[in-house]
Parts: C-alpha cells; structure tokens; sequence
C-alpha cells in the first residue's frame, strides 16, 4: 500500500478527479480508499477477511470520490470543501486532518454500500439481533458511523464552534474575562463591591458583557463570509456555550478572580440563611 501524502490531495482537489491526476496520485488514494472500506466492511458483515465481498479498490475510491464531489452538508456545502475547511485553525498535520475527515466519510460510504447491496453469502442484515437470548443489541449498532448522516456535520460544527471560542478568549482582556465570570457565577453586575473586582463602572460592565459576543459574532462573520445569516448565527451561540469552560477554568486559576468565586459562595449561603429564616418564620 502507498500511503497517501498532502501532495496528491492537494493534486486531486486541484484536478477535480484521481484518474486526472498523475500515476502515483492515482495509486495513493485507490489505495487509500480501498483499505479504509476494507476496514469499515469488516464492522458491517462481522467478518475479518471480507476481500472477496467488497468492490474492487478502483471501485472503493470511486464511491469515496463520489460523495465528495457530489455530497453536501445540510448547510449546503460540498463534502470536499468541508474535508478542506477542516484545515483551518486545526494544530494537526494537514495529512491527518484530510485522512480523518475521509476516513469519517467512508464509514457513511459504507454504511449506504452495505444497505444498498442488501443481504449477501455468509452475512447477516444489520438489523439482526446479535447477543443474548432477548438482546436488542444489533450489527448496525457495532457499526462505527453516525446514525444519521449530518451528525458528521453535527462533529464538524461542534469542532468549528470550540475553535471559535478559544481564538475569542485568547483575545479577551483581563477584565472582560472576569465579567463573562461574574455572570456564569450568577453575580449582579452592580454594586461597589462587585464594580470594584471588575474595575469599571455599572455601564461599563454591561458594555463588556454586550461586546463579548458582538465580538463572537463578528469573528465568525469574518472567518465564514460565504455562509448564510442563520448559519453564522447558529455557529456563535454554540460557540457561546464553548466559550464558558474556557472562563471558568480560567477564573479557578487566576488569583484576581479568586474574589468573585468567594462572593458568589456568600451570595449562596446568605440565600440559604434567607430562605431558612423565612421556613422558620413560616412555621410558627
């Protein structure tokens, strides 16, 4: 097997097809595609040597290519433009990041494969239970593929939003970090004890709080300028909720926001002393 390098992707995505690109292009990826469906078909029929079921590697790399190049997300988008947007903002080497993006693909490629071919020699359908007398274990679910196939849009945006949120909060200053906090924490953004921890006045607090996600949403607008309103929109609230791990794990580390955590503990246990006053209070 020749393993494939960045080279021949980019080769490919440049020549829109394997077999216009050069002989070893061509050989890398049929290989390629060949010993990742092998792989896949082994989940599927519940056998180890399934060589002699499976198409051809031509074949392989052809049901692979297909779905890259017709395909799409539901947020319209080519399968082959995503496998490459992948690679944006990613720490992983380019060949990995394209491989596992195929490599995703190909379990769907299968999956459809095994269905569309039906119930063959020696294979079992994938609805059969499996297991235990009783057992509502089957073979399709032992198959390592997402059950619907936007779930693989479904990683792919969730992977998007975590990014998004890190460069966000990489960029966000000191002070900003500790009002996005204060809120997680459920604290009033009032107060001369609370404006004094974040170092600004009540307006200038909410301004801050405003700006962080005007901000969220600019960024992605500006990284994804092709992709519609609602989608962009979609993608900045989910990196909303990515962006609040990032704070908190922060907040514990950070010895200037250690003051809010002991205020938020102490605005808990006076409203437990206050609802126990009142109980009391209630009962007599």
């Amino acid at each position: 097997m020749i393993p494939t390098t960045f080279q021949h992707w980019q080769e490919w995505r440049t020549r829109c097809a394997a077999q216009l690109c050069a002989p070893a292009t061509q050989t890398a990826l049929r290989d390629f595609g060949a010993h990742r469906f092998q792989h896949y078909a082994r989940a599927v029929l519940g056998q180890h040597d399934v060589r002699k079921q499976i198409p051809a590697p031509e074949e392989c790399w052809h049901l692979l290519e297909s779905e890259l190049t017709t395909g799409r997300l539901r947020s319209g988008r080519r399968y082959k433009e995503w496998l490459f947007a992948r690679l944006e903002g990613s720490p992983d080497a380019p060949i990995n990041v394209i491989q596992g993006g195929a490599s995703l693909l190909m379990r769907t490629v299968v999956r459809n494969w095994a269905l569309r071919e039906g119930r063959q020699r020696r294979s079992r359908p994938l609805d059969a239970p499996i297991g235990a007398p009783g057992s509502s274990l089957t073979l399709l679910d032992l198959l390592p593929a997402p059950e619907r196939e936007d779930n693989l849009e479904v990683t792919e945006f969730d992977q998007q939003a975590a990014a998004e949120a890190q460069r966000l909060f990489e960029t966000l200053p000191e002070r900003t970090r500790k009002v996005v906090l204060a809120k997680q924490l459920g604290l009033p953004l009032y107060g001369t004890p609370m404006l004094a921890q974040l170092g600004t006045s009540r307006s200038g607090a909410s301004v801050l709080w405003r700006g962080v996600f005007q901000s969220l949403a600019h960024q992605i607008t500006r990284h994804y300028p092709d992709e519609p309103r609602a989608w962009q929109l979609k993608l900045s609230l989910r990196a909303a909720k990515k962006l609040e791990p990032l704070i908190f794990r922060w907040g514990r580390l950070e010895k200037s926001a250690s003051q809010l955590f002991f205020m938020a503990e102490h605005s808990k246990v006076a409203a437990a002393d206050m609802a126990a006053g009142e109980e009391r209070h209630g009962t007599t």
